[in-house]
């Protein structure tokens, strides 16, 4: 299943908000999205959750992953994203009040 994407917008941004709806996606939704192979997808996973980055539930024959927002460096991430996000909305605020 590929990310909704809206005319005019970051597809990024639509991609990061289609994972955060979603919450944990299986790893070959995240090989489509990041646009490599299943195969790289399942063994760069593999390692994030070695590291404690990326929570792995197996279902059935599905291995279901997400960000774990419990380890410092999981926090980081997700604050990082907040922050892209909050200076795209500003930047278009801007953007708006220039035109």
């Amino acid at each position: 299943m590929a990310a909704p994407r809206a005319r005019g917008r970051d597809p990024l941004t639509g991609r990061k908000r289609y994972l955060e709806r979603t919450f944990h996606s299986t790893m070959r939704s995240v090989a489509m999205l990041a646009g490599v192979s299943v195969n790289r997808a399942v063994s760069v996973l593999n390692e994030l959750v070695r590291l404690g980055l990326v929570r792995r539930r197996d279902v059935g024959r599905s291995a279901l992953v997400s960000l774990d927002r419990e380890n410092e460096v999981g926090r980081l991430i997700a604050a990082i994203a907040d922050v892209r996000d909050a200076v795209l909305r500003r930047l278009r605020q801007g953007a708006r009040a220039v035109s």
